[in-house]
C-alpha cells in the first residue's frame, strides 16, 4: 500500500502531460532539467550498469541506455491495461547530457522499443507509436507518464 501511495505521489508530481517530452522535426525527444551537477551525474551513470558506450568531452556526455523494462506496475499498471508495445518492448535510447545553469539538462534522443521476444534485436521507433500527423498519438498522450517515470527513476531523478 504505501508503494502505491508513493508511486501515485510521484506521478501526481511529474504530471499527467507530456511535459517532459519535445517534437523536434518530427522525432520525439525526453528532456529534463536535473538540480543534480554534471559530474554527480556521470559518475551515478557509471555504476548503475544500465547505459554503455560513453563519450565524455569538456562539456558533454554521450551515452546509449541498455534496454530498459517501462516501469509500469510501479504506477498501478498491469499486463491488461497498458498497450502491448509497453509490456513485449523495452526502451532504449541516446542519451545526451550537459551542464545547464547550478545543475544538468538530460535528453533523450532516437528513443526506441526493442522487442523482449526476438532474438534479432529488431526495434521501433518511438515515433512509430508516439506520433499521428506529427502531434501526440491518443496511446502516447494517455501512457507517456510510464516513459517518463522509467526515464526519471534510471537516472535517480525522484
Amino acid at each position: 500500500m504505501k508503494k502505491l501511495l508513493f508511486a501515485l505521489l510521484i506521478l501526481c508530481s511529474i504530471g499527467s502531460n507530456a511535459q517532459n517530452f519535445q517534437i523536434e522535426s518530427n522525432k520525439v525527444i525526453w528532456e529534463f532539467n536535473s538540480q543534480k551537477s554534471y559530474s554527480k551525474i556521470y559518475a551515478e551513470l557509471l555504476t548503475t550498469g544500465n547505459f554503455e558506450d560513453f563519450v565524455v568531452l569538456d562539456s558533454l556526455i554521450s551515452c546509449t541506455i541498455f534496454p530498459t523494462t517501462i516501469l509500469y506496475k510501479e504506477l498501478g499498471y498491469n499486463n491488461y491495461n497498458i498497450p502491448i508495445y509497453m509490456r513485449d518492448y523495452n526502451i532504449s535510447g541516446n542519451v545526451i547530457i550537459v551542464p545547464h545553469n547550478s545543475g544538468s539538462k538530460i535528453m533523450i534522443k532516437n528513443i526506441k522499443f526493442v522487442n523482449k521476444y526476438s532474438d534479432s534485436e529488431s526495434f521501433t521507433p518511438a515515433e512509430t507509436w508516439f506520433l499521428k500527423r506529427q502531434e501526440y498519438s491518443k496511446s502516447f498522450s494517455k501512457f507517456n507518464k510510464l516513459v517518463d517515470y522509467t526515464f526519471i527513476q534510471l537516472f535517480g531523478l525522484q
